[in-house]
C-alpha cells in the first residue's frame, strides 16, 4: 500500500490530501516518506489531517514530521477523526484501515496492520463519495497545527 500511495503522490501535480489518525515516522516508510518530499520540493499543496490529540503529545510532531512542515506541509486536525484515506489531485483516491505511519505501512515491520486498502478513480461510486469526505475534513478542520493554516 505505501509503494502503490507513494506513487501516486510521485505523479501529483496540484494537491495531495492524507486523512488518518496518525501521520508521524514518515522517513522510516522509505517510499512514501521520499514521495512527500518530492512532491513538497515539486511545489504540490500538501495537506495532512489527523486527530487532534496527537497535537497535545511532548513529542509531536515527530522529526520527520517537522520537516515535512517545513518543506510546506499543512498539519490540520478533525476531532474524532478516524476516516483513513487520501485523495490526489481531485482524481484519484484510497479508502484503507492504515494510518500514515510505519507501525501500519510498513510491511517489515513486525506491527505493520494494514487490513485493507481500496484505492481508485474518484468516479467510482463508492470513492467518489469517498473522496468528497476526505475533502470536506481538509476544507473544515477542527484545529491547525501551523500558523499559517
Amino acid at each position: 500500500m505505501a509503494e502503490a500511495l507513494a506513487d501516486a503522490i510521485d505523479q501529483a501535480s496540484e494537491e495531495v490530501i492524507l486523512a488518518a489518525m496518525t501521520l508521524f515516522q514518515t522517513d522510516e516508510i522509505p517510499f512514501l516518506g521520499a514521495a512527500l518530499k518530492r512532491c513538497l520540493a515539486r511545489g504540490v499543496s500538501v495537506r495532512a489531517v489527523v486527530r487532534p490529540e496527537r497535537f497535545e503529545l511532548k513529542d509531536y510532531p515527530d522529526p520527520a514530521t517537522e520537516r515535512l512542515i517545513e518543506s510546506g506541509l499543512h498539519l490540520l486536525g478533525v476531532t474524532g477523526l478516524h476516516a483513513k484515506g487520501f485523495m490526489i489531485d481531485g482524481k484519484f483516491c484510497g479508502l484503507q484501515s492504515a494510518n500514515f505511519n510505519p507501525y501500519s505501512l510498513d510491511t517489515g515491520c513486525k506491527t505493520a496492520n494494514l487490513e485493507f486498502g481500496i484505492v481508485g478513480s474518484v468516479d467510482h461510486p463508492v470513492l467518489s463519495e469517498w473522496g468528497s469526505l476526505i475533502r470536506h475534513l481538509a476544507d473544515q478542520p477542527t484545529h491547525c497545527f501551523a500558523h499559517d493554516c
